[in-house]
């Protein structure tokens, strides 16, 4: 190969590789920017299954709708949001795993609705031993007396954050 053509292929491949960067640049500050924001938290209508005497371990499902706001000049794909509920700094709730991807285009909003987030009541008894009946006064219409910290993970493009609320269950 004479220099000309050695010149020419390590030019291209710096070129290709400053390219590269500028996008994984570009993408890093994307993914920082995005904000995720719990628009509802709350019971799902057919959300208690199994709890009573008898059908214990029982769950309570809860409903998240999330506002994904992407303020950036840049459309971004990202996994959709894994939430973990802790209260007293101890998981008792969580969603499903999903491999499924959003579309955030740029300088817009994104919601993501009907994020269904467990509370399996074995797990939750032991931290609030009144959670039971805790659910069914809010089915009754009682006001929410307690909070939450919700965390809310996502990934886009590999890069991976998280973004912590708290909420009122």
């Amino acid at each position: 190969m004479n220099n000309t053509g050695k010149i020419l292929l390590i030019g291209g491949a710096a070129t290709a590789l400053v390219i590269g960067v500028v996008h994984v640049a570009k993408t890093s500050d994307t993914a920082d920017k995005i904000d995720l924001h719990l628009e509802n938290f709350g019971i799902k209508k057919q959300g208690i299954s199994g709890i009573g005497a008898i059908k214990l371990p029982g769950k309570v499902v809860f409903k998240a709708d999330i506002k994904a706001s992407n303020p950036t000049g840049n459309d971004l794909i990202i996994s959709k949001p894994y939430l973990k509920v802790f209260y007293k700094n101890i998981q008792i709730g969580n969603s499903n795993a999903s491999g499924e991807t959003i579309n955030l285009k740029a300088k817009d909003v994104t919601y993501i609705n009907d994020v269904d987030v467990e509370f399996h009541a074995l797990d939750v008894l032991p931290i609030m031993p009144d959670f039971l009946k805790y659910i069914a006064d809010r089915f009754t219409g009682k006001p929410s007396t307690r909070k939450v910290r919700v965390d809310i993970l996502t990934t886009a493009n590999g890069i991976s954050t998280t973004q912590t609320k708290e909420v009122s269950i």
